[in-house]
C-alpha cells in the first residue's frame, strides 16, 4: 500500500521517478501499476509540416483533435485516418508537448502515427498578442461572412474557442 507517512511518502516517490501526480486514497498502488505498464508502450510519431519534419519520436499516448471529436491514440490502436480540426494535440512521452493545429490529417497504421499539417504551432512558443491577432483575424472574417459556407463558418468559430482558452 501507499505509506501514509510523509518521509516513506517522499521514500517511495523516489524510487519511482515516473509518478508526477497521485490521487490520495484511490488505490495508488494499482493505479501506478497501470501508469507503469503504460508507459513502457510506446509508438512512433512523426508531425510533418510541408517544409520540415517538425517532431519525430516514441511516445506513448497523443490526443488530436479530429472532426470526430477528440481522439487519444495508445500503442496498439486500430488503424486510422482521420481529418484535423482546430484544436490542441496533446503528447505524452519523455516530456510532453501540446501544439496548435488549425486543419491536417492523420494516419496511424502498425503503431506509427503520421500528423500531416502545414498550421501546427508549439503552444510554449505563442504570445498572448500572437493569440490575440489570430482570434480577432477569425473574429473578422466572421463578421465578413460573404461567401462562407457552414463548415467554414464552423471551423473559424472552433478555432477562436480553442484559442480563447489557451492559458500561456
Amino acid at each position: 500500500n501507499f505509506p501514509t507517512i510523509d518521509e516513506e511518502k517522499l521514500e517511495f516517490f523516489q524510487k519511482r521517478p515516473f509518478i508526477d501526480f497521485f490521487v490520495e486514497l484511490e488505490g495508488e498502488l494499482g493505479f501506478l501499476d497501470l501508469v507503469k505498464s503504460l508507459m513502457s508502450e510506446n509508438f512512433n510519431l512523426e508531425i510533418i509540416l510541408p517544409e520540415k519534419i517538425l517532431l519525430k519520436d516514441q511516445i506513448t499516448s497523443v490526443t488530436i483533435p479530429s472532426f470526430e471529436g477528440d481522439m487519444t491514440i495508445l500503442k496498439d490502436h486500430i488503424s486510422l485516418i482521420a481529418i484535423l480540426r482546430p484544436g490542441i494535440i496533446k503528447i505524452f512521452g519523455s516530456k510532453k508537448a501540446e501544439y496548435f493545429v488549425e486543419e491536417g490529417a492523420v494516419e496511424f497504421s502498425n503503431n506509427n502515427l503520421i500528423i500531416l499539417s502545414s498550421t501546427i504551432l508549439d503552444v510554449k512558443e505563442l504570445s498572448r498578442d500572437q493569440i490575440s491577432k489570430m482570434i480577432d483575424d477569425c473574429k473578422n472574417q466572421l463578421n465578413n461572412k460573404s461567401g462562407l459556407d457552414d463548415k467554414t463558418n464552423y471551423v473559424i468559430s472552433h478555432k477562436v474557442d480553442v484559442l480563447s482558452r489557451i492559458n500561456l
